[in-house]
């Protein structure tokens, strides 16, 4: 079983990153050179490419191309958000108002009101 030209082409491009052939922030060869370079159709390239921002390894930018991601920056932000965990807001939108009443919805609201103002 022969393994897919885009794949080939995406675990090429990630070792020349892993290297320092390509550092961050520096651009990657366009979708049309890799087509040529490895002999390959367009949309082969461009499937190795996206591939390689679903895994946040590379970010294109409209008009400057395909920019190596900072990973290590990358890790830092992730452990910051990490350590300022919020709790979401809750929202309550009442369709009835006629049951306002309601044991349940009224205890509700009232945590809610502690918590934030209801706008």
């Amino acid at each position: 079983m022969s393994i897919p030209v885009y794949q080939q082409i995406k675990d090429i491009l990630r070792e020349e990153i892993r290297q320092g052939k390509y550092k961050a922030g520096n651009t990657i060869p366009s979708a049309n050179q890799l087509a040529k370079d490895f002999s390959t159709s367009r949309n082969t390239s461009v499937k190795a490419i996206a591939d390689l921002v679903h895994e946040g390894i590379v970010y294109t930018v409209q008009g400057k191309g395909t920019i190596v991601s900072d990973l290590r920056k990358e890790i830092k932000e992730s452990k910051l958000k990490k350590r300022n965990l919020s709790v979401p807001g809750i929202v309550i939108i009442l369709a009835d108002f006629d049951n306002i009443n309601h044991p349940y919805m009224a205890k509700t609201i009232k945590g809610n009101m502690r918590k934030k103002r209801l706008v």
